[in-house]
């Protein structure tokens, strides 16, 4: 969980929302983005989309790491790999809204 978690949630969004959200605007002179409520509900999504993942971890996570590989140990897994995809599928969408 930490690797789907500092991956999904930290490494990904930074880099779009740093340079999108912060840097570009006062590069460019401007008061503000150009769809400040687009950008709200990137945030708001990328909360949710966390909170699925957080959720998988405190069920009992994933036994998949960060790849979402099946493991080769056991025919079947009782850890809850869907919760931990849906946030990572969810917070995808917030990169796309930031973006």
């Amino acid at each position: 969980m930490h690797g789907i978690i500092m991956v999904f949630f930290f490494l990904v969004p930074s880099i779009p929302a740093t340079l999108g959200n912060f840097l570009i605007p006062i590069m460019i002179g401007a008061r503000d983005l150009a769809f400040p409520r687009i950008n709200l509900l990137s945030w708001y999504i990328y909360i949710v989309g966390g909170l699925f993942a957080l959720t998988a971890i405190v069920q009992g996570g994933v036994d998949t790491g960060w790849t979402f590989y099946a493991p080769f140990s056991s025919t079947y897994s009782n850890t809850h790999v869907i919760m931990a995809a849906i946030g990572v599928f969810v917070s995808g969408f917030s990169s796309i809204l930031t973006g």
